[in-house]
């Protein structure tokens, strides 16, 4: 059993996957073993190997999005809120055609590396550096319409020229799912340290040093593309002799990416639309709102896959319940706390590290918190649609909440203003927690675990 235990632990990554791998099988596990037994070794092996990728992860999405934090704070003092405004009208219109670069790819990678078919990984990196040129394509033909169309404003055509070649190299996220399904997460960590710190240097320095809004744009990103493109390429060399595959993730990953357009535009077209038809000084405000939106929900994430490897191995509905019921009210105590915080807080976090100018952005940032905290109870839910392959029912999802974020948001925002669109998050983040609880009950009945799951 001890031998057993440690074999597990030494790849907690491919629990992910437990119920489609053939690891029980070489495991042999002794007859004796009924099926409750099994799991629930295989559910505290997986406790125990993935505490320190969980811890790894959260540091590391707080040191990264905190750092961004502050590289944009530092924005704020050294251009006006304007110019502000045209670098987040700039970095939306990116998202809009973000599918281009097939992150889709990456993710369905993710589950064939995990098994050790590691070359999958050159497949999906082609597939993105192919897709983040095209995406550096269209988005200097859309800033040379906006020249055409704004011959008065050269300010925003250069601000919009470095985004389009530097933006699409900033997140090439192959390598990164490539780390944390090789359960490298120290090293997904030292290199998101790396990264941030050399952008919040290179764009400090050149602030000091007198710069203009688009010599501090490459300042700011030149370095994280030049790193992001040095770890893929290298990743790309160690495996250069690996060709094995796995059948049917390219086309998955394929359909992960067509399918995420209609979230790239939900999550972007407000920032345009606040930008064309109310101002760029109420997008550089909204921009900072939702940055405390953005850091918290980066904390969620990491939870939610630090968690899946455990939710993965609690097959039975016994394990999965006990595993749930544990942590879930811990974890909401702890987000719903970290939320209050920043709500009560925020006020004086703006005053202090904002110019003046942006007193606007205490109460959006307090809406958008509120908003967030309706996501809380989802966070156990969303890794058992990611761990049992519930493809369908994610891509289902997924479809059904964009399109009720794009309805609410042209709603709110036509009649409240800026400030329709944290109520409008706050409803989407409702009925995902709603379908979320949905699908799960349908595939435990489907499974034969919800007698047990309820119990």
């Amino acid at each position: 059993m001890i031998a057993i235990t440690c074999n597990l632990q030494r790849d907690a990554v491919r629990l992910q996957l437990i119920r489609e791998s053939t690891l029980l099988a070489r495991l042999a596990l002794p007859g004796r073993f009924d099926a409750v037994q099994r799991n629930i070794i295989l559910t505290l092996a997986a406790l125990r190997s993935s505490q320190a990728g969980l811890l790894f992860l959260i540091v590391s999405a707080i040191f990264s999005y905190g750092i961004g934090f502050i590289s944009q704070i530092a924005l704020a003092h050294f251009i006006s809120k304007e110019q502000v405004g045209y670098v987040s009208f700039g970095l939306s219109l990116l998202g809009i055609f973000g599918f281009l670069g097939l992150t889709g790819l990456s993710t369905a990678a993710i589950g064939p590396i995990s098994r050790n078919y590691v070359g999958v990984y050159r497949k999906a990196f082609l597939g993105q550096l192919g897709g983040s040129a095209a995406l550096s394509c269209v988005a200097l033909a859309a800033a040379y319409l906006v020249r055409y169309k704004h011959p008065n404003e050269p300010e925003f055509f250069s601000i919009l020229l470095v985004l389009a070649v530097l933006g699409p190299w900033i997140d090439i996220p192959v390598w990164r799912d490539y780390l944390v399904a090789r359960n490298r997460f120290g090293l997904l960590l030292a290199a998101n340290v790396v990264i941030s710190l050399l952008s919040l240097i290179a764009l400090v320095g050149v602030g000091f040093a007198g710069g203009n809004a688009t010599s501090l744009l490459v300042a700011k990103y030149l370095p994280v593309a030049a790193v992001v493109l040095g770890a893929c390429l290298a990743i790309f060399w160690k495996l250069r002799d690996r060709r094995d595959s796995e059948a049917g993730w390219f086309k998955y990953g394929l359909l992960r990416s067509s399918f995420s357009i209609i979230g790239l535009v939900s999550a972007n077209l407000e920032k345009l639309l606040v930008g064309i038809f109310i101002s760029f000084e109420a997008l550089a405000s909204l921009a900072y709102a939702e940055r405390f939106y953005a850091i918290s929900r980066s904390m969620f994430r990491a939870i939610e896959q630090g968690y899946s490897p455990r939710i993965a191995a609690a097959s039975d509905g016994v394990v999965l319940r006990r595993l749930v019921h544990r942590h879930a009210r811990l974890l909401a105590t702890l987000l719903i706390v970290w939320a209050l915080g920043l709500i009560v807080s925020l006020p004086v976090i703006v005053k202090m590290v904002l110019p003046p100018g942006y007193e606007d952005v205490v109460r959006l940032g307090q809406m958008y918190m509120l908003a967030w905290s309706m996501s809380i109870p989802s966070i156990l839910l969303s890794p058992i649609i990611w761990t049992r392959h519930l493809g369908r029912a994610d891509l289902r999802l997924t479809m059904f909440l964009h399109l009720t974020r794009l309805v609410s948001m042209g709603v709110f925002l036509a009649t409240l203003g800026v400030a329709g669109l944290p109520i409008s998050r706050a409803i989407t983040n409702l009925v995902n927690f709603l379908l979320l609880r949905r699908e799960v009950h349908r595939f435990l009945r489907r499974a034969g675990m919800a007698e047990r799951f309820n119990a």
